[in-house]
């Protein structure tokens, strides 16, 4: 089998699929999946553990109406969905609507019923594949990837290296195309020359760093969210701060201008080697990371526009690291 190019051709944008099924309802899930596809968005990321183990199936449902080179399905193995008999599948619907407005209440039961880690071996590659197969209805992924691979794999060179070698098998067989690793960036980057044989990292972007090892052929950022979240602590923290974010986001409040900083940072950090994803988090969650796509392309050939997003993220990282350190 002849060496494939790679990257693969991605949108900005991609959508991730972690809530279809889970928080958001299949139907609603779907119809995301569609608009997206509608937008020009040809990067769908998912897993075996996604919407309570829904989500590949729901995915591959509304993907398969497509030509299958027209998107890119990047799926995961390591992590199995939650347990859930069929009483809690019956009455989830109803927990949806009841928890949509209490996110701590979510939050909690989430956590008392924790999705579970499987050690990675060749047979867990193999059988978790098929199953991807079978739920995406497609004969290939383009991407597998090693769902959050512990530190123990890591660093065992003989367990390590039999997962890579099962990866490369999945590759001869042309069930998979491209195989890669997502994580934590500080958990990962130790292992980056252990891991050089791979094409693909998938790693939270954050204000303290990614520091990316950009020898990969690419690479996609998540936890936009979660990178928002910081930027508002620093908001809170600092006037300055929270005026310059505002100027430059035009924005008036200090949750949209935290997000749309967000999203600048991001794409900029994402380069062109890959996507910046998108979580399901609600059905017009999507619409909000199109309009800061579109502010983005809009804006990123202005003068100085690059600077200054760098200029304001170093300077906020900056303030929270005096922060944690004067605690």
């Amino acid at each position: 089998m002849a060496e494939e190019r790679f990257p693969l051709s991605a949108s900005r944008l991609g959508l991730g699929s972690a809530s279809l099924g889970s928080r958001v309802g299949l139907r609603q899930g779907k119809q995301v999946v569609e608009q997206a596809i509608d937008n020009g968005i040809n990067w769908f990321d998912t897993a075996p553990a996604y919407g309570d183990g829904q989500a590949e199936s729901a995915l591959g449902e509304v993907l398969a109406r497509s030509p299958r080179d027209s998107y890119v399905i990047c799926t995961k193995v390591g992590i199995a969905p939650r347990q859930m008999g069929l009483a809690k599948r019956t009455l989830k619907p109803l927990a949806r609507k009841i928890l949509s407005g209490l996110p701590s209440m979510r939050a909690k039961l989430a956590r008392s019923n924790p999705v579970r880690k499987e050690t990675i071996t060749p047979d867990l590659i193999t059988r978790s594949l098929q199953s991807s197969l079978r739920a995406l209805r497609t004969d290939y992924v383009d991407l597998l990837l090693l769902h959050d691979p512990t530190d123990d794999l890591l660093a065992d060179a003989d367990a390590r290296e039999a997962v890579l070698t099962a990866l490369q098998s999945a590759r001869k067989s042309g069930h998979v195309r491209f195989i890669g690793a997502t994580g934590y960036a500080d958990r990962l980057i130790p292992h980056a020359a252990d891991l050089k044989s791979m094409h693909h990292l998938q790693c939270a972007v954050s204000v303290h760093g990614n520091n990316l090892p950009r020898a990969q052929s690419s690479f996609a950022l998540y936890s936009v969210g979660r990178l928002a979240a910081q930027i508002q602590d620093g908001m809170a923290a600092s006037q300055d701060l929270a005026t310059a974010i505002r100027d430059h986001a035009n924005a008036v409040s200090d949750q949209d201008a935290a997000r749309i900083l967000a999203f600048d940072y991001a794409l900029l950090e994402a380069d062109g080697k890959g996507p910046v994803l998108m979580s399901m988090l609600s059905g017009n969650h999507l619409d909000t990371g199109l309009a800061n796509l579109r502010r983005f392309e809009s804006m990123v050939q202005t003068d100085d526009f690059r600077q200054r997003v760098y200029r304001i993220v170093t300077a906020l990282r900056e303030h929270l690291e005096t922060m944690q350190g004067s605690v």
